[in-house]
């Protein structure tokens, strides 16, 4: 008898908008309007040290940055897609101030989850999976390490540099994730 796949999604980044959420707690806070990142650290590098540490504390911006915002559109239907194939694992980075927050929100948009896993690093403590979806540059490279996996890099503007190949894929759109699933499941 085999087991049951194993997907390991991300959060930030991959269903929900952190990027795009920070950037509006920012706004609203500051009245600073900040484009799109096109790099990991952008939104860090073009705010005060003061704002930086605003988002970040769990009295500032740090609850409504991992909390407030809809899900990245179709994500949510390509989740219970592939719960129907595979045992949906969430692997999230959110720091410890904003846990629950977190929590309320992958509980009010009800998605099909059988685990979770909060890891800051993704590399040593990552649980066993054999599909993993991530839009950070610096995870695509310890996951790619993970021998028989699949590793699904979510494009991203900040992550263009991650060179694909071997168990790593680039996916622009759930249609493609959920026929490597498919494929990892038959």
């Amino acid at each position: 008898m085999s087991s049951r796949l194993r997907v390991g999604l991300d959060v930030d980044g991959v269903l929900f908008p952190w990027e795009e959420t920070a950037r509006q707690c920012i706004f609203n806070e500051y009245g600073i309007s900040l484009p799109q990142s096109t790099h990991w650290d952008d939104i860090k590098n073009a705010v005060s040290v003061s704002v930086w540490k605003w988002l970040w504390d769990e009295t500032g911006g740090l609850k409504r940055a991992f909390s407030n915002g809809l899900p990245f559109p179709d994500c949510w239907g390509a989740v219970v897609k592939m719960s129907m194939m595979a045992d949906i694992v969430i692997i999230t980075s959110t720091p410890r101030g904003a846990l629950w927050d977190r929590l309320a929100w992958l509980e009010r948009w009800d998605f099909p989850v059988h685990e979770i896993h909060v890891t800051m690093q993704k590399k040593s403590t990552v649980p066993r999976c054999d599909v993993y979806i991530d839009d950070a540059s610096h995870n695509i490279e310890d996951l790619r390490q993970i021998k028989d996996s699949t590793v699904i890099l979510w494009d991203r503007p900040w992550n263009q540099e991650v060179e694909v190949g071997g168990n790593v894929v680039r996916c622009k759109d759930w249609d493609s994730v959920i026929n490597i699933v498919k494929g990892r499941a038959a």
